[in-house]
């Protein structure tokens, strides 16, 4: 009758396990939700109107698949939901960069290396007709990361002066790092790297009670995390 037993299921490589959820110290939960709040802020920073009350909406998939994990129950949404406006910035592309799939295109052995699991869809529209189409991911007991297109240009962040930001080269791409939360600057960095008519943007929440990564520059973490994806994307991007 034995033999008639399933074999007992491995653990995905890429799934936090409910032993790292309930973990000492490891709320995935909080730093998701607070990556999920530093978005907000940023897309109120990066309104084209430039009167900072821009709203912004994640998908019902997103905030379901983190209550999920967490055991969490529905957080209150009704003052994020977007509202509509058909003035666009000028110069702003109609859409996203084509050519690499975040959700589907970052190395493997790059979210390995960096612990990076539970891969959620984050996609998102503000006013203006700024796009972002992406995934987040967070690392046990470290930061939580979201790796996105959109068609905010290097060029657009640069014109913000964003504090701290600082301009580098990824190969032959321009990126721009700059700390847009006011909040927790600290604990929240975004790099934005050269695409045709947009760029590959990328957004950690760093918290500092965090074990693994809670005490290191953030900003460096985020320039670290372009620089192994970047050469990934097709140089005809």
């Amino acid at each position: 009758m034995g033999d008639d037993m399933p074999p007992t299921p491995r653990p995905m490589a890429n799934f936090i396990s409910s032993a790292e959820l309930a973990g000492e110290g490891n709320d995935v939960y909080t730093t998701m939700s607070q990556l999920r709040r530093d978005r907000f802020e940023y897309r109120q920073a990066m309104d084209p109107m430039t009167s900072r009350t821009l709203s912004w909406q994640v998908s019902s998939l997103v905030l379901g698949a983190v209550l999920m994990l967490a055991g969490c129950g529905p957080a209150d949404d009704e003052n994020e939901k977007p509202t509509r406006t058909a003035t666009s910035h000028a110069g702003l592309a109609a859409d996203v960069p084509s050519g690499f799939n975040p959700c589907n295109d970052v190395p493997r052995g790059v979210l390995d290396s960096e612990k990076l699991r539970q891969k959620i869809p984050n996609d998102s529209n503000a006013n203006g007709g700024v796009k972002w189409r992406g995934c987040m991911w967070v690392q046990p007991n470290g930061y939580a990361a979201s790796i996105q297109t959109t068609n905010i240009t290097v060029d657009m962040v640069r014109k913000k002066k964003f504090p701290d930001s600082r301009e580098f080269m990824i190969g032959a791409r321009h990126a721009i790092s700059a700390r847009q939360v006011d909040d927790h600057p600290e604990a929240a960095c975004t790099v934005n790297v050269e695409m045709k008519s947009g760029s590959l943007e990328f957004n950690l929440t760093n918290p500092a009670s965090n074990k693994a990564t809670g005490h290191l520059n953030t900003c460096d973490l985020a320039r670290g995390l372009a620089e192994k994806v970047a050469p990934a994307m097709p140089a005809s991007t």
